[in-house]
Parts: structure tokens; C-alpha cells; sequence
């Protein structure tokens, strides 16, 4: 979206009503820790392209805590862009 928004603009952006999503294969946890990943892309992208500026880098770890025992897990996080498919292809 970030590349999409960049290149054409807001304004061909729609949003659509795709109903209710049912994560069956990731839980709560799983979910989690990809959008702590897609926040470190996110922010990256955004600091790339001059529109915020961060005080410090994104840690590569992330402590996530079970509910009942409140037990920390700490799990490696870090993040390597890939290339755009187009990209890819055009190579091949």
C-alpha cells in the first residue's frame, strides 16, 4: 500500500466491506507478533521516505506474555524486505 499510495496517489484507494476474517490457522499470539513485524516495515518505509523520523531502531526481539501465567517468551523478530514481485520476475 505504502508503494501503491507513493506512486498514484489517495485517491484510487477504496476501501471494501470484506466481512468478518476468522484467523483459524494463527492465534492471538502469532497475530501479534506479525503485526509487530509489519510495524517494523511500516515505519521503516515511512521514515525512507522523509515523513517521520525515529528516535531509535525497532528492538529485533519481542516479549510477548501467556495470559494465564504471565510468563515471558521472548521471540526473534527481525525483518528483511523483499523485493517487489515485479522485481523478482523481471529478474527471471
Amino acid at each position: 500500500m505504502i508503494d501503491f499510495v507513493t506512486r498514484h496517489g489517495l485517491d484510487p484507494v477504496r476501501q471494501v466491506d470484506l466481512g468478518v476474517r476468522v484467523h483459524r490457522n494463527r492465534d492471538l499470539a502469532a497475530l501479534g507478533r506479525m503485526a509487530f513485524q509489519v510495524m517494523q516495515v511500516m515505519t521503516r518505509r515511512a521514515e525512507d521516505l522523509g515523513r517521520i523520523k525515529l528516535d531509535a531502531e525497532w528492538p529485533a526481539q519481542m516479549i510477548q506474555f501467556t495470559p494465564v501465567t504471565a510468563q515471558p517468551h521472548a521471540h526473534d523478530l527481525s525483518v528483511t524486505e523483499l523485493p517487489p514481485m515485479k522485481d523478482v520476475l523481471a529478474i527471471g
